[in-house]
């Protein structure tokens, strides 16, 4: 009887295959598709690694101390190009950090204030980001509205700004006006006598952050959405709703706010 020769490989070995397919099958097409523009032209294009893109090794990223390690959980690149990121904290508060891609460092950039986990987060006209929402020690979602400014690394919070309620996992989408649109969340509705929550609940009230501050309430627009919902600036000033709801539509934030579309939601 004769013996079958089993091959294996090593994961590694499986990754390096992976992503060799994935070059041969995006970047292969992209430079034919510059040699063809090339031949219409009768002009000989140059690989453009700006315009179709360009692999390269991941730059390893600095080894902070153990109490300042952070999953960033929460990222965004910054306007000057630095990158804020920030995890899960359950004792009231951010630890975020800063990675400069320049000379591969971190600082420091926590936030005592609270904990901005699982909140949402978009950027305004003059380059803050603003953060809406987080959780408590109970995974309860916050009212919060804060600010970072790139500017000075600092993060800023008013009880003022605060949401109509809580909001853990909303959705935030920067208008074309310069508004700031935030959507969905769920809230602690009830606590117990121990102060676990007994009663969770969605936050159905789209809300605007206003160019000259404050939040304006779209009440005409009301919907139970789930948790990070998928909300994107369409061109015509309008949020596209793309799911995970079956309802697909158009949420027009302007005074108090409607939903249109095929078969919008009362």
């Amino acid at each position: 009887m004769s013996q079958r020769t089993r091959f294996t490989f090593a994961p590694s070995v499986c990754a390096r295959l992976v992503a060799l397919f994935l070059f041969v099958a995006v970047m292969i097409p992209l430079h034919t598709a510059a040699s063809e523009r090339g031949k219409a032209t009768g002009k000989a294009l140059r690989f453009n690694p700006y315009e179709f893109g360009v692999w390269a090794e991941v730059t390893p990223s600095p080894a902070p101390s153990p109490a300042q390690s952070v999953v960033a959980i929460h990222t965004n690149v910054l306007p000057d190009g630095r990158v804020l990121f920030w995890g899960a904290n359950f004792a009231g508060q951010t630890t975020a950090q800063i990675w400069h891609p320049t000379n591969n460092t971190l600082t420091n950039a926590n936030h005592t204030g609270a904990s901005l986990f699982c909140g949402g987060h978009a950027f305004l006209p003059d380059g803050r980001l603003l953060v809406t929402g987080g959780q408590t020690t109970l995974f309860a979602g916050i009212p919060n509205t804060t600010f970072f400014d790139f500017n000075n690394n600092s993060w800023s919070y008013n009880a003022a700004n605060d949401m109509n309620a809580g909001r853990w996992y909303p959705s935030n989408v920067s208008l074309g006006n310069g508004e700031l649109l935030v959507a969905a969340g769920t809230y602690c509705r009830s606590f117990s006598l121990d102060g676990s929550c007994t009663r969770w609940a969605n936050n159905p009230l789209p809300q605007v952050w206003q160019t000259n501050g404050g939040w304006r309430n779209l009440y005409g627009a009301n919907l139970e959405l789930t948790t990070y919902p998928w909300m994107y600036l369409a061109s015509n000033g309008k949020v596209f709703l793309a799911g995970p709801l079956k309802y697909t539509g158009f949420l027009n934030t302007s005074g108090t706010g409607a939903w249109e579309g095929p078969n919008p939601p009362s």
